[in-house]
């Protein structure tokens, strides 16, 4: 009785520890230019405890993600571009509130 109840127990934090997403790193391979035209938005994820590097994701404008290397160039123009961009243009407010964005 006693190893059928440990038995169970051993099955059900089996099920429940192999069920869940193991987060990692989005990019296994990263691109040192992609070309710009095509590119629709940029995407940046700081290292986690997950992953231990930055990474730099192109959407492109097929919906389709290229990784960047962080370190090119070009994905450092990329983001500069990038961030004046957001500068000039930014989000807009809520009718009615002083001052609100859309993001919390």
């Amino acid at each position: 009785m006693k190893s059928a109840i440990q038995g169970v127990v051993l099955l059900a934090c089996i099920t429940i520890c192999t069920s869940q997403s193991v987060v990692r790193c989005r990019c296994i391979k990263s691109m040192s230019v992609v070309r710009l035209s095509l590119v629709m938005d940029v995407r940046v994820y700081e290292p986690h405890p997950a992953c231990h590097k930055r990474e730099v994701i192109a959407v492109m404008k097929d919906k389709s993600e290229r990784c960047l290397d962080p370190e090119s160039s070009f994905t450092k123009r990329l983001l500069q571009v990038m961030a004046i961009h957001v500068e000039k243009n930014p989000l807009p407010t809520l009718p009615g509130l002083p001052n609100s964005s859309l993001l919390p």
